[in-house]
């Protein structure tokens, strides 16, 4: 049963992380486009 645990625990934790990584992504991304649409338009 420990081993389900920590595989389990595990999972989550892949989980999460791959989440905030693709909220920074999202972000970052969010940012370049409104720095080029600034320069372009502005």
């Amino acid at each position: 049963m420990k081993v389900k645990r920590s595989l389990i625990a595990e999972i989550k934790n892949m989980i999460l992380q791959s989440r905030e990584q693709a909220i920074r992504a999202v972000d970052n991304t969010r940012v370049l486009m409104y720095w080029e649409y600034r320069e372009a338009y502005l």
